[in-house]
């Protein structure tokens, strides 16, 4: 279990596994018990530039070479950022506007 900070009360909160679907879906501080979500990683935009940069590599070793490093590099920020993630409230689910009366309960 890693250790992030609950955007609401500031306190430390241990976090379930990246791969714990369940856990994440019944995830709440420790201390104030809110619902809590993880925000999505900040280094998903940087896949973009990545695959642009491998079909520049294909142009000389000099930009193969850095096409792999920069890889590596979004790699690593990807894996800090699941290990460590960043916390958010989670938003309540909508009322729905027409309930269905399926067990035939008068009101």
């Amino acid at each position: 279990m890693w250790l992030s900070k609950c955007p609401i009360c500031n306190c430390k909160t241990p976090t379930p596994s990246i791969f714990n679907l369940q856990a994440w879906a019944e995830f709440t501080c420790s201390n104030c018990r809110a619902k809590l979500e993880a925000k999505p990683p900040r280094s998903t935009p940087l896949v973009v530039p990545m695959g642009c940069l491998f079909v520049l590599g294909r142009q000389g070793h000099v930009f193969e070479v850095i096409a792999v490093a920069f890889a590596a590099l979004t790699f690593v920020l990807f894996m800090l950022e699941s290990v460590h993630p960043q916390l958010r409230a989670k938003k309540p689910l909508p009322q729905p506007l027409i309930r269905l009366n399926i067990a035939g309960d008068q009101q």
